[in-house]
Order: structure tokens, then sequence, then C-alpha cells
């Protein structure tokens, strides 16, 4: 089952992309006890290479599972202030 739903979200990505082949989309998956990656272009997943992100757009990711594991832990709430 994980193996299929990852598959669809790979070609969900990929036919978003569908005439954007400067954008690419890069996935990461930690599932029992496994890490993998890819590259999503708008052809599928592309063959591996090495990218250079601009820190504003990883800072962001970072940030939200940051808070995604906060609330998840009970230490603050979404409907919180800041």
């Amino acid at each position: 089952m994980f193996e299929q739903l990852k598959n669809d979200f790979i070609n969900t990505v990929a036919d978003q992309l569908k005439g954007n082949s400067h954008l690419k989309y890069t996935l990461g998956i930690a599932h029992n006890g496994k890490r993998e990656y890819c590259v999503i272009g708008e052809a599928g997943i592309e063959p591996p290479q090495f990218y250079h992100y601009e820190i504003g757009s990883i800072t962001k990711m970072f940030t939200g599972l940051l808070i995604s594991k906060a609330v998840h832990e009970g230490k603050i709430s979404l409907t919180d202030t800041i």
C-alpha cells in the first residue's frame, strides 16, 4: 500500500509540473527505518544529481517540521498566537 501511495503522489506532482520544465520537486521519505529521496520533474522521477536550493526554500520546510513536532508533543497548539 505504501508503494502505491508513493507512486500516486509522484504521478500527481509530475502532472502538476507539466509545461514547467524548470521546476523540480524533491521528495524525501522515511518509512519503516528506511530513507529514500527522489527528484520529480514534469516527466516523473529524474536521474539523481546534485541540486542547489535557496536557503529560504529549505528553511520553510524545517520550520514546518519543527512546528508539527511541537504540536505532536503537546508543546504548542495550532491556535496559539505568536
